[in-house]
């Protein structure tokens, strides 16, 4: 069923919690790897009825991704699900990315624009609803026990197949928890030139 109505806002704490329970229904809990496309080709469908991955050609969908309810489906471009099973750090964390809509903006009509569109960016509901999605699938790929053992970027990057950004983020709301904090602030946190 979909809706107008903006989702319900959700904090960090509410969408680790949510990360960490997908985790656990997917017998995934205490994993710092795990082939994603095996867990929500093969294991969701088992808990969410219906469920589905569909896979399209460049020419049939513009965005790497796009999250459909009623009923619930990732449709996915190809190489991002190639990428994806050949554990590529930017499919994976956009896989893990269209789950955290499946979880937090159940019925939400998802915009089908790339985050960089003007009328994306005039939104700042659908800017909020990404950015709660990058939050569940950073949550998701590196959960809190695995990030805070591993507490380097380059190793938590390395060990969860994520990029060193993700990685750099992830503990970086782990290590200094704010919702102010901001890609950029991160950035200069960690030294990171913007030119990279």
């Amino acid at each position: 069923m979909k809706t107008d109505k903006a989702p319900k806002e959700h904090s960090p704490s509410e969408i680790e919690h949510y990360a960490e329970q997908l985790r656990v229904l997917l017998r995934l809990s205490g994993m710092a790897h795990f082939n994603i496309i095996s867990a929500v080709e093969n294991d969701l469908p088992r808990h969410l009825q219906n469920f589905s991955i569909e896979v399209f050609s460049r020419e049939e969908l513009s965005v790497a991704a796009h999250t459909e309810f009623g009923p619930a489906r990732v449709l996915v471009r190809q190489d991002v699900y190639d990428g994806a099973h050949r554990d590529d750090p930017k499919s994976r964390f956009t896989i893990a990315h269209e789950l955290g809509h499946l979880c937090l903006h159940w019925g939400y009509p998802m915009p089908r624009l790339a985050p960089e569109s003007p009328q994306f960016q005039r939104s700042p509901t659908k800017r909020r609803v990404e950015a709660e999605a990058n939050l569940f699938a950073s949550a998701f790929l590196m959960p809190r026990a695995v990030a805070l053992k591993y507490n380097n970027k380059n190793r938590l990057a390395n060990i969860c197949r994520v990029s060193e950004l993700a990685a750099t983020i992830r503990l970086s709301h782990l290590l200094f928890p704010t919702d102010e904090l901001t890609t950029t602030d991160v950035r200069n946190l960690f030294g990171i030139d913007k030119a990279e």
